[in-house]
């Protein structure tokens, strides 16, 4: 066989391969983070995510969008929400026809009992020194020991300044446990937060979690952050802040959930 055909073949199995598993990456990420396999219809969907922007939902709010490892920028200083005619957030500022700022943010600090979000110490100093309200959200499995996760998040965290949002607990997954189980190690890893910095955790969690999973010694005794997309309001009465979107265009940070806060 010849040479060149060699290097071809050789060059084309790489490709194919690298492609294969590219493609098997990008499908995990999509069945763990937007609950599908990857399609056509939903990668179509998430480029449309990319040119059109949410819709504010009416009435008189603070904004805020919530981050993690998962988006590579964040301009701190240039963060800004702009608004088309019909209310809608928009990328080019010679479309919009008003503003809104961003108030506070929430990200990621940790998950489980040793994942800790490596983008997280440098955007929470980035943040204070901004001037924009930080929180910082802890997902739980409940799997695990809800004592090593709750030091896990102190021990990432540190020590909250008194302007800064309260510890938060993301709760949106059973992973083939009970409700039970879930309920006591949340309430667990809940008591622990609380003891150490001397504030209730604000839950975050959908609305089917909210009604049906979380036990109400934690719905009825916590702030409560939900995460409930394309209504007029979350189908869950008892909030204080209110993702409606993930699928915001926010200059300085790109597509991202956006939340409200209740003046």
């Amino acid at each position: 066989m010849k040479s060149w055909l060699i290097k071809w073949t050789i060059f084309l199995f790489v490709l194919s391969t690298s492609l294969w598993l590219c493609y098997k990456r990008v499908d995990k990420l999509c069945q763990e983070y937007l609950n599908s396999p990857l399609t056509y219809d939903l990668m179509k969907e998430q480029v449309g995510a990319l040119t059109e922007g949410a819709a504010l939902p009416r009435g008189e709010w603070s904004y805020g969008i919530d981050i993690s490892h998962h988006q590579p920028i964040v301009r701190w200083n240039k963060l800004k929400i702009l608004l088309d005619e019909d209310g809608r957030t928009v990328w080019r500022p010679e479309e919009a026809v008003r503003t809104e700022t961003i108030d506070f943010v929430f990200m990621k600090a940790t998950e489980g009992e040793s994942f800790k979000d490596w983008r997280f110490k440098g955007r929470w100093k980035k943040a204070k020194k901004a001037g924009i309200t930080r929180g910082a959200y802890h997902f739980f499995r409940p799997g695990k020991s809800a004592v090593d996760q709750a030091q896990n998040y102190i021990r990432r965290v540190g020590e909250l300044d008194k302007d800064d949002l309260p510890p938060v607990l993301d709760i949106e997954r059973l992973d083939d446990y009970s409700k039970e189980t879930l309920n006591n190690r949340a309430l667990e890893w809940l008591q622990i937060v609380e003891k150490h910095y001397g504030r209730k955790p604000i839950i975050y969690a959908n609305p089917h979690f909210l009604n049906n999973i979380i036990d109400p010694r934690i719905t009825q005794n916590y702030p409560i952050w939900v995460a409930n997309y394309k209504v007029s309001r979350p189908a869950f009465g008892r909030w204080q802040y209110w993702q409606f979107t993930d699928r915001a265009l926010v200059r300085g940070v790109g597509c991202v959930d956006l939340n409200v806060k209740r003046k």
